[in-house]
This record gives structure tokens, C-alpha cells and sequence, in this order.
């Protein structure tokens, strides 16, 4: 794991120094120690912990982001596989698949283009219910003025749980502003009482710690619940276990299908948005819209099929026809 060398110091007098290197990860020189120290011993332990954590620490922030760059090409394949009929039966009632395929797409979409008709679908279940567009309106809040978006998969905290995603969206002297999403697809919330998950969430947004560079005024600060069909109860059970009635103006639900027909209305010759809505449609997300109308009048007998080729009258078998008879036809 360790290797060990000779070496000089050059902010200090000529002496023999001992190298440590990072021999398992990437060879790195950690730092070095005056050989011949009497402390050695104790000093190489502390400091080959603290070294190696900040290493691979370095290390495995490198690797993630070459891991994330392939999962997301991966998982833009494995989508595109879908939309062209290729089902994936294993991975169709996976939460954590729909979340990346869905919103690893939404992640190149910029602030000023598809969030403000989502969030305008975005309902709270306050006494007069109204979208999260329209509080962040009542806030003074403009997507429009946002620049940039970011976003956090999976941020785990031991305190709070590990929502799904966090939002963060950015521009010039502006306060950013944070939506927390947490999907569910066949399943319900977790947690009771104290334990809910969504107040959880909306803890978690409150905490500056936990939020670590991600901080802004309170009220930029929203959680959103993403479920297949809108979860009015589950969202006001939250509301009550949150112990503060103003967090109805904070906690928000959206069905899939308004990410689907979003995408859809936005779409004008993107082909990320094109792409999300094939996916989702071909999920059966799409809300039912009623039978289409004909393009011909049902009673329309111009075509073959009512015409003699099919329907022969009984005559021509030699069978009487005679008047019909039974109740069914009447007296």
C-alpha cells in the first residue's frame, strides 16, 4: 500500500527525509518526515491516515466523475433503446433507473427553457391550492433570471436520509434557489411521524451544514414530491408533522406525467425534450385523452366491408327472411 524513500525538502536545511508514497492509488507523495525523528512512529500513523483519506479522497472525486460520465452515456443508450422498442423488463420498476434516465436528460435543459411550465404544474395542497411558479412569483422569484442549473444525486446525509435530487438553480447577483425532488414510482413515502421522510427533507434544506455550499434564503427553498399519480394526502400528513402550517407554501407534488407532457408542449425542436417524451409515453405515462374521431362517419358505407362482398342476404342461402319476432325485437 505504502512506499517509502529517501528525499529532500526544499523549504527546509538538507537532511535525509522519508517520502511516503501512495503506492494503491496514484503514486502520489503524500508528505515527508524527517528521518531519525523519535516521533516517527507516531507521526507516520497520523499522518498516513490523514494522507491516504485526502488522497484517495482526490482520488475517488477523479474517479466518480469518469464513473458518472460513463453511467450517463450508459444510461442515454440504454433510454434511446427503450424509445426504439428495446424494453428493459428488469430495470422498468426501478425508481433509481427513471430518476437518472429522466432527469440525467433535464440536467443539460437551461433555467429558461421547460422549469417554469413544470413548476407551473407543481401544486401544494393549501387550503387555496396554487403552483410552486406561482409562489415563486409571490416571492419575486424569476427562473428567467437564472443562468445556470445544477444538480445532486443521491446526497446522502446521515442525519436527514438520501433524497433523490437536489436542484440548484444559479445566475448574477441573484439568490440561488433549491428544489429537493424525491421520486416514487410504485411506493409510497417512508417514515412516520418524526420520521417522515419529506419533512426530513425539508429539515435537511433548513440546514446549512447539510446544505454545505449549496445555502439561500429560506424562502428559495422547496421540496418537491414526484409520484405517479398527485399524493394530496401523503403531502398534507407532512405538512401537519412539520409542526408548521407555512410549509404548505414549501412542499409541492407533480405526477409523472407532467414531466411527460412538459417535455412534450416544450419540445420545439429539442431533441433532449423530444427524446424524454418518447421515453416517458413508451413507459405509459401518457394520460388518457379519449378515442380518437374518426376520420369517416361510422354510418359511412362507402367502403367494401359494408357493401354486398360482406354482408349477403339471407335469400341468396335460399333461407326465408320473414319478419322478426321474440322480445327482443318487440312485440
Amino acid at each position: 500500500m505504502w512506499g517509502f524513500g529517501a528525499g529532500t525538502d526544499s523549504h527546509s536545511p538538507p537532511t535525509a527525509l522519508l517520502q511516503v508514497r501512495c503506492r494503491c492509488v496514484c503514486n502520489c507523495p503524500l508528505f515527508v518526515i524527517p528521518e531519525g525523528n523519535l516521533l516517527l512512529p507516531l507521526l507516520l500513523f497520523l499522518r498516513i491516515s490523514r494522507g491516504f483519506r485526502s488522497c484517495l479522497c482526490l482520488h475517488l472525486q477523479r474517479k466518480r466523475v469518469h464513473i458518472a460520465n460513463h453511467i450517463g452515456a450508459t444510461i442515454l443508450r440504454m433510454l434511446l433503446a427503450e424509445i426504439h422498442g428495446k424494453r428493459l423488463p428488469e430495470v422498468e420498476t426501478q425508481e433509481d433507473w427513471l430518476t437518472s434516465a429522466v432527469f440525467g436528460h433535464l440536467r443539460h435543459i437551461p433555467p429558461s427553457l421547460f422549469w417554469q411550465e413544470l413548476f407551473e404544474r407543481a401544486k401544494n395542497v393549501g387550503p387555496q391550492q396554487s403552483s410552486l411558479a406561482s409562489q415563486l412569483f409571490h416571492e419575486g422569484i424569476a427562473l428567467s433570471s437564472f443562468m445556470n442549473l445544477e444538480m445532486k444525486f443521491w446526497p446522502n446525509s446521515q442525519r436527514y436520509g438520501e433524497p433523490d435530487l437536489i436542484l440548484r438553480f444559479t445566475g448574477p447577483s441573484i439568490c440561488p434557489l433549491i428544489v429537493l425532488f424525491e421520486m416514487k414510482l410504485n411506493s409510497t413515502k417512508s417514515g412516520v411521524g418524526k420520521n417522515d421522510q419529506l419533512v426530513k427533507y425539508l429539515q435537511l434544506l433548513d440546514d446549512k451544514a447539510a446544505l454545505h455550499e449549496w445555502t439561500c434564503a429560506k424562502d428559495h427553498r422547496f421540496v418537491v414530491y414526484l409520484t405517479r399519480i398527485f399524493a394530496h394526502q401523503e403531502i398534507e400528513d407532512s405538512v401537519r408533522m412539520s409542526g408548521d402550517s407555512s410549509s404548505a407554501e414549501r412542499f409541492f407534488g407533480l405526477e409523472w406525467r407532467d414531466i411527460l407532457e412538459t417535455a412534450d408542449s416544450e419540445a420545439n425542436g429539442n431533441e433532449l425534450l423530444k427524446e424524454l417524451a418518447s421515453f416517458l409515453k413508451g413507459r405509459g405515462f401518457e394520460s388518457f385523452k379519449g378515442l380518437r374521431t374518426p376520420s369517416l362517419p361510422v354510418n359511412w358505407a362507402g367502403l367494401s366491408f359494408y357493401t354486398s362482398d360482406y354482408f349477403v342476404p339471407l335469400e341468396a342461402f335460399g333461407w326465408p327472411a320473414g319478419e322478426p319476432v321474440g322480445r327482443f325485437y318487440g312485440e
